[in-house]
């Protein structure tokens, strides 16, 4: 479905027509970095990264409900039987995981050796846990149970989940014949529709599509996430679009720490930046909530709500790509392909901000008063990052779109 733009004035006047907001599964990422290693999220230095803001950092301040299920940082997953009964996950045994965040359920093993055209097909013929209405996963769908804090899916409900890519069932709209996957650690790309790979299946309501409100300030608001963006990147061509003329002000490039900082001392000058002094740069989760697959030409695809995007394509999040020893990369969006990876943080990229999202995405946890310790409530654990062995799996080079390696006949 295209996304559609609306102005304050015709929302108003539509107010009658409620939009469903889309929970989004924060990036399971809790720990904060510099450009080699981990530091502490009040480091000036590397300041308003991913883990200091969002259900995670919630979470780990003791500051959301009690979860229906279990699961790492904020996740929150339920095991299936058979029966589609919730059992324990310590058996292993579960063939489905309900998500309690977005209310999908997966089927915990994939269907290898499917070519893109087969995914569909195949899960129609599946009953599994009392339902019969499988399908293929949309891109934002699977991205939805990756952990970014290094280790794939959680393993204690995604048990045996093998460390390669999964169809979904999103067509690449940029180039007939392709389609997009997913990396179990939290990338998309896309590959000729005629390979062969693994397929995990879902069901359950899909997520309502983007619809961007339009403000004077120079915002516009997604009512589907409720998340607050800048209209302009940082340095977009005034000349584009006069909503601009503030942004164009500031450099176009940052390095991911420049990003970083750029952002808090936007937030500490006098009136913040567009009024506001509560930006921060997208978690990835967020940033890729953006892009529309159905849309051919350069995202996002409402151009209206964000115009020009003139300056290049690759758009820094404040999420570290943690499934390395030594964590020199951070996740990026390639608005021009849509595709999710990784780069040096020593790179120049681009910089869109973000604010709001409802209070659990906005949570700040350098701003929250501290939770006193309960010695009832469970032990985190920490979450291992994943060896060279499984890494080689997975990388092969993480400077461009050839992100990952791909399977000889397959992905």
């Amino acid at each position: 479905m295209r996304t559609r733009t609306t102005t304050a004035l015709l929302l108003a006047c539509a107010a009658s027509a409620a939009h469903a907001q889309a929970a989004l599964n924060d990036t399971g990422q809790t720990l904060c970095y510099s450009n080699t290693g981990t530091t502490a999220c009040s480091d000036p230095d590397f300041p308003g990264q991913d883990a200091r803001y969002g259900r995670d950092a919630a979470q780990a301040a003791g500051q959301l409900p009690p979860k229906t299920g279990g699961g790492v940082a904020a996740f929150d997953f339920t095991a299936i039987a058979s029966s589609g009964q919730p059992v324990n996950p310590s058996a292993g045994t579960h063939p489905c995981v309900r998500d309690n965040v977005t209310g999908l359920t997966w089927k915990v093993a994939t269907v290898d050796g499917l070519d893109w055209t087969e995914g569909p097909a195949y899960a129609a013929t599946h009953n599994a846990c009392g339902y019969g209405d499988w399908r293929m996963p949309t891109r934002r769908e699977l991205l939805s149970i990756a952990n970014r804090a290094g280790a794939g899916p959680d393993g204690d409900y995604f048990t045996g989940t093998i460390l390669l890519p999964a169809w979904t069932a999103d067509a690449y709209a940029h180039a007939a014949g392709h389609a997009w996957y997913v990396l179990p650690t939290g990338g998309a790309d896309f590959t000729v529709q005629t390979s062969t790979g693994p397929a995990r299946y879902v069901r359950g309501a899909p997520a309502p599509a983007a619809t961007f409100t339009i403000h004077p300030d120079g915002t516009a608001t997604d009512a589907a996430t409720a998340l607050v963006w800048d209209r302009c990147h940082l340095g977009e061509d005034a000349s584009v679009n006069t909503v601009c003329a503030e942004a164009a002000a500031l450099p176009a490039s940052h390095t991911w720490q420049q990003a970083l900082q750029t952002v808090a001392q936007l937030n500490a000058r006098p009136g913040g930046y567009r009024g506001h002094s509560d930006w921060r740069l997208p978690n990835v989760a967020e940033l890729e909530s953006l892009m529309d697959m159905a849309f051919a030409e350069r995202s996002p695809s409402d151009q209206l709500a964000f115009p020009g995007n003139t300056a290049g394509n690759y758009y820094w999040s404040s999420t570290t790509y943690a499934a390395e020893a030594t964590p020199v990369h951070a996740w990026y969006v390639n608005v021009l392909t849509g595709a999710v990876g990784a780069r040096e943080k020593t790179d120049t990229l681009l910089v869109r901000l973000v604010r709001g999202g409802g209070p659990l995405a906005a949570f700040d946890a350098l701003a929250a008063p501290p939770t006193p310790h309960n010695p009832s409530a469970p032990t985190a654990t920490p979450v291992p990052t994943l060896g060279h062995a499984a890494l080689a799996l997975l990388s092969a080079s993480v400077a461009g779109l050839g992100f990952w390696r791909r399977r000889r006949g397959g992905f």
